[in-house]
């Protein structure tokens, strides 16, 4: 199951929420789904430890992979993933990287793709820093 900026390999954003969570329950295993407390539009959370993906009323918005938590050990297409480091982002995606200050500290990062965003947390921008997560369309916060 590889991380895009448009899904979960198997499972894309815009694709019909109760199809993609069964597809995602074939692979993962049966996770944790269940109402969301999230503001709109968000409705459900799936939740498989490190992986949470977020639904609306009929599709998926987006999902958080969250680098430090038991769970499925997924990757990008350039091996972005458990372990990643702001230097291996800056080798992936170069200058279409792009850094600000976090206000719960840290950095966000934002990687602008030809036809999607992915983006995430990492507690610092030096090299030696590491991902926190990534996060892709709609989550909890927004």
């Amino acid at each position: 199951l590889d991380m895009g900026p448009d899904g979960l390999g198997l499972v894309k954003l815009a694709d019909a929420a109760d199809a993609s969570l069964e597809k995602l329950r074939e692979k993962l295993g049966t996770g944790d789904i269940r109402e969301s407390s999230c503001a709109p539009p968000v409705t459900r959370e799936a939740d498989w430890g490190s992986l949470v993906v977020y639904v609306d009323a009929k599709s998926v918005v987006g999902y958080l992979y969250l680098i430090g938590e038991a769970g499925p050990d997924l990757r990008t297409d350039t091996g972005l993933g458990k372990g990643a480091t702001v230097a291996g982002l800056r080798a992936a995606y170069g200058s279409k990287l792009q850094f600000s200050d976090s206000a719960a500290g840290g950095s966000v990062f934002e990687i602008k793709l030809p036809n999607a965003t992915l983006g995430g947390y990492a507690d610092g921008t030096s090299d030696g820093d590491k991902v926190v997560s990534i996060l892709v369309g709609q989550d909890c916060g927004e």
